[in-house]
């Protein structure tokens, strides 16, 4: 192992400690009542903590060999999906209590109680693209969320809360199962989606794993060629939409090897000729 390899693995090991000591800490905090300052710092400490070991986790893969991606990949996820289920466990109880906190100061609340549960929208007709969870498909269903509903100004909150519930299937709806559809949730359910699907480094892994798992070519056939390079440009095209820091030029040390090995070999002498 290189001395740059073991730096960054121990920094992880660090910053993982870190992170799991905070959600020791989430969970203390999620069992008491009338935490809601306590569970929303607890939600800012422990983002910062996820975006800056996400950054290491990056910088580690340039170091990594091929053989190692897969299981480096698996091992981050499976710790990514936690850290993901605490995020939106704290975004559910801040909801909560914030509704609680804003029906108990008002005087018509007990009387409209019973409305709260569900509400019946009538909506204009506005065609969104469902989302089961793939957080492949997650960047072209949230633009049009974005664009449809989160933006339009002509919709109240309730409203763009129904229009995205109705869009969800499996996973996705489950995620935000608990939430009833009432004005005060819609900030909450967004969020809890985003931090479940929209999180960059969950999309950047679930890209390079489909590259990687992208079938090896055996031959300069025209037709497999064309599929592969439109599969390929597909990945790249979305990481590169998340951010300047995602560019094929930041990444290229890492793309560049794991596109040229699916390559047959006569290819590939002609791209190192």
């Amino acid at each position: 192992m290189s001395k740059e390899l073991e730096g960054v693995k121990k920094k992880r090991r660090f910053m993982r400690k870190s992170v799991t000591d905070s959600l020791k800490l989430i969970d203390e905090a999620l069992a008491e009542e009338n935490s809601h300052a306590r569970v929303q710092v607890l939600k800012d400490n422990i983002l910062s903590k996820w975006n800056d070991l996400t950054e290491v986790q990056a910088s580690l893969s340039i170091y990594l060999e091929d053989s190692e991606i897969d299981s480096e990949c698996a091992a981050h996820n499976e710790y990514e999906m936690r850290v993901m289920d605490y995020m939106a466990r704290m975004t559910k109880y801040l909801s909560v209590n914030t509704h609680a906190e804003n029906s108990n100061g008002s005087n018509e609340s007990g009387s409209s109680l019973g409305s709260t549960c569900k509400v019946q929208v009538r909506l204009p007709k506005i065609e969104l693209p469902t989302f089961d969870g793939d957080i492949l498909c997650w960047q072209s269903y949230y633009q049009s969320v974005k664009v449809s509903i989160v933006d339009n100004s002509a919709l109240a909150d309730v409203q763009k809360l129904e229009y995205i519930m109705r869009s969800l299937k499996g996973v996705a709806a489950e995620s935000v199962k608990g939430f009833s559809i009432v004005a005060e949730n819609y900030e909450s359910v967004l969020s809890t989606l985003k931090e479940r699907f929209g999180h960059s480094r969950l999309i950047l892994d679930a890209h390079m794993r489909g590259l990687i798992h992208l079938p090896r070519l055996s031959a300069e056939d025209a037709t497999s060629m064309r599929v592969f390079y439109d599969k390929v440009v597909g990945h790249v095209r979305s990481v590169e939409s998340m951010g300047e820091k995602y560019s094929s030029e930041t990444l290229a040390p890492v793309l560049v090897p794991l596109i040229v090995d699916k390559l047959p070999k006569k290819t590939c002498g002609k791209v190192g000729a």
